[in-house]
């Protein structure tokens, strides 16, 4: 039993970390000189964000117990603004561009960091009932976390952070699949109160940073008809994922 739980949360933080890398590192090696894709990047990731919360997360929790959910996902959107202000605070409010993507990929990050912990919830207990799900969650999982690391080191690396920390930062932001995928498999699949409240939580950060943060962020870095395209790719994308996870 101490195997199957070590080998599943090491695999299931693999799934988390791997997404989350490839994206980083991918952003991260771009840098400032990927400006120029941040429009279109920037929209994709938003658009696969929004699919992410409007057809996967929001009907689960729903699904399972409304106020629960409907809790979360109004904490998770206070949890965003709170730490924007707090890092607006930080940073200093001058409204300089670099301080603004600085602002814009720490955001990212943190809230792509309180979605992995449900989406190693939903792995672990994939694993504990049948190995096949498991994998399978983990892989889809994975392949939809990558622009997301795409959208949080590049406007890291564009305010000015060095590249090699970025990309640590996004391998960092995978850590939580592992630990949700620990009780999701110890448990045999959690609390459906607590999936609810979780799910809500990631949901309500997830469209506040796209809201908020990235697609604004797209418009000022000069939006093109073709950049907005990426929008509308992106929602159309992130469904399909949905739908095959």
């Amino acid at each position: 039993m101490i195997c199957e739980t070590v080998a599943a949360t090491l695999l299931s933080t693999f799934f988390g970390v791997a997404g989350t890398g490839v994206g980083g590192l991918f952003g991260a090696l771009l840098g400032r000189r990927g400006r120029g894709f941040l429009p279109a990047l920037f929209n994709l990731s938003g658009g696969m964000m929004v699919a992410v919360v409007c057809f996967e997360l929001l009907p689960q929790a729903y699904a399972i117990h409304v106020p629960l959910a409907a809790l979360g996902f109004f904490l998770g959107v206070a949890s965003v603004m709170a730490m924007s202000a707090m890092l607006e605070r930080r940073m200093g409010g001058d409204g300089t561009d670099e301080r603004a993507m600085r602002r814009t990929g720490w955001l990212v990050l943190l809230s792509l960091a309180l979605h992995n912990m449900p989406e190693g919830l939903a792995i672990g207990s994939g694993l504990a009932a049948q190995t096949q799900l498991g994998l399978m969650l983990g892989v889809m999982i994975m392949l939809h976390d990558v622009p997301e690391g795409i959208a949080s080191s590049m406007p890291l690396c564009a305010g000015g952070m060095q590249a090699a920390r970025a990309f640590l930062l996004m391998l960092a932001s995978g850590l939580p699949t592992g630990l949700g995928a620990l009780a999701g498999f110890l448990l045999g699949g959690v609390s459906l109160d607590l999936i609810a409240l979780s799910f809500g939580l990631a949901a309500g950060a997830m469209l506040q940073v796209t809201a908020g943060e990235l697609l604004p962020r797209a418009k000022e870095q000069g939006q093109s008809a073709a950049d907005t395209l990426f929008l509308s790719l992106g929602i159309a994308v992130g469904s399909v994922i949905t739908l095959i996870v």
